[in-house]
């Protein structure tokens, strides 16, 4: 008998417990739990029951063999990529960048992080629907703060203090795409449309 409910259910279970069944806004998806719990969070990221992980296949691995052949060239352009972010966006002061590597760290940058500062009083969803708005995609921090996902609020566990540093990074942080194929003219773009919000708002940008 075929149901679309325990279709989704069975979505669900095989992709970590990831929520499929939201309908709303981009970063709309809260909580009941106001205090601690997701606010304005990124629908893709939010995990509503305990899940597995079932996606890998014989094909998909013959794919990855493969891949692992491209991997050094693709993990240089990667931190090409962020270097050319970092030195651009890097003159926007209420942003927080990743650093690039030095000698006790090597980032290959699977995408590029950005964080908020907490004295910036920017909005992340504004920020973030002005530039899924301009064609940039974007990506919420993954998971956010564990013990504040529905799957996991009222499971048993061990939290220490109040987590104020994951709640805020689960708050104000997001990814933006960092990948091989990127190009210059690109990465000018993504560079030119982060201007012209901070433009808009009336921040100063150094």
């Amino acid at each position: 008998m075929r149901s679309k409910k325990h279709y989704t259910i069975c979505s669900e279970l095989r992709e970590f417990g990831r929520l499929k069944s939201y309908k709303g806004k981009r970063y709309g998806f809260s909580t009941k739990n106001k205090s601690n719990g997701l606010k304005n969070f990124d629908e893709r990221y939010v995990f509503h029951r305990i899940g597995w992980n079932f996606r890998m296949s014989d094909a998909p691995a013959a794919f990855g063999i493969q891949q692992l052949k491209k991997l050094d060239l693709m993990n240089s352009k990667r931190i090409q990529n962020a270097k050319f972010l970092i030195n651009n966006l890097g003159k926007i002061n209420h942003l927080e960048l990743p650093k690039l590597n030095s000698k006790h760290i090597k980032n290959t940058f699977y995408s590029f992080p950005i964080l908020l500062k907490k004295n910036s009083n920017i909005n992340r969803k504004k920020l973030v629907q002005y530039l899924e708005n301009s064609g940039i995609e974007t990506r919420a921090i993954m998971c956010g703060t564990l013990p504040d996902q529905p799957s996991l609020t009222n499971a048993p566990g061990i939290s220490f203090g109040k987590l104020k540093n994951s709640r805020y990074i689960r708050d104000n942080g997001f990814f933006i795409g960092c990948h091989p194929l990127l190009t210059i003219k690109s990465l000018k773009y993504v560079v030119n449309i982060f201007n012209k919000f901070f433009k808009k708002i009336s921040w100063k940008i150094f």
